[in-house]
């Protein structure tokens, strides 16, 4: 019963920070992550500490707007947590969505580190768009 309680707690701070994605007035940081916090975003770039996360987001918001980030599904694994989910956004450089995943590792019921990884959309099939020579 209790990992269940615990796997419950943990998706309410994945849906929390998802949807603090549509809120640029959110300053629960500290709810969600340890201070220590290492994020890894799916192209590349990296954020440590709860401090560069507030900046990362705060820019983020100036250049860019959330359109859809929908959790499909969430697995546990004792002190981590893959979360399958779908993402779209508008930037000065056009539309962009993509498939993703994150891996959440967690630490004192916080989420310690996050590494996204995503799939550029659409899908296509290879062989049915391009043409062997």
């Amino acid at each position: 019963m209790a990992e269940i309680a615990i796997d419950r707690n943990r998706e309410c701070i994945i849906d929390c920070w998802f949807h603090s994605w549509f809120d640029q007035e959110f300053d629960s940081y500290e709810k969600l992550f340890n201070q220590d916090i290492y994020y890894s975003e799916s192209w590349g770039p990296e954020y440590v500490g709860i401090e560069e996360i507030k900046r990362w987001k705060e820019n983020w918001h100036r250049h860019s707007k959330l359109r859809v980030w929908q959790i499909k599904r969430i697995y546990h694994f004792d002190d981590d947590s893959l979360v399958e989910w779908y993402f779209d956004n508008e930037s000065k450089d056009g539309r962009h969505e993509f498939d993703g995943v994150s891996l959440i590792k967690w630490k004192d019921n916080l989420m310690s580190s996050i590494k996204e990884f995503g799939s550029s959309l659409p899908h296509y099939r290879y062989f049915t768009v391009k043409q062997d020579k």
